[in-house]
């Protein structure tokens, strides 16, 4: 992944800001926008209003398409790369269908409760952040493993992964 990564430096960060950046500058400026209007009264139901979920969702579903076509050389340590990343991208896809759930039926309930309320919703925020970590990374694996970059750097690969692990490292015997 790092060879394809920085073998495709441009077109990584062409992604990254597209895919990852703007929806999440997206979803900052609404924050601070509803903090300026309501003030810091309601936080917990503008921080976990199910915004981080969806973005989440967003940004994996955006990167499946990638990983779709099939590659014309046959590697099978690529193809078991791709075929494990996109099996935690669709678990990670109903977890944050799930958690979005979660929130949007939750957050009022626990804004009723004002002896946990703080707790409540840094957890939910902090589960919240880490289902965005772990859907960001997973997609930069479904962007950088999708057909053209891996063709591309596969000879690279393949050579790098022989130095270091033997000549018969991508084979199943």
């Amino acid at each position: 992944i790092d060879t394809l990564k920085s073998k495709n430096l441009e077109s990584y960060k062409t992604w990254l800001i597209f895919s990852v950046s703007l929806p999440l500058a997206t979803y900052l400026i609404s924050v601070i926008l509803n903090f300026l209007i309501n003030g810091f009264c309601k936080w917990g139901e503008i921080m976990n209003n199910g915004s981080l979920s969806i973005i989440s969702f967003g940004i994996i579903s955006s990167g499946i398409p990638y990983i779709l076509e099939k590659l014309q050389k046959d590697d099978i340590v690529i193809e078991d790369l791709r075929k494990r990343v996109m099996a935690i991208s669709v678990l990670l896809m109903f977890l944050s269908s799930a958690w979005f759930v979660f929130q949007t039926t939750s957050v009022q309930q626990f804004s009723n409760n004002t002896n946990i309320n703080l707790t409540q919703h840094l957890i939910v925020f902090i589960s919240s952040l880490f289902l965005l970590i772990l859907s960001v990374r997973n997609s930069e694996n479904l962007f950088l493993l999708q057909k053209k970059l891996a063709e591309d750097t596969l000879p690279e690969v393949v050579e790098k992964g022989v130095q270091k692990h033997g000549a018969n490292w991508n084979t199943n015997g």
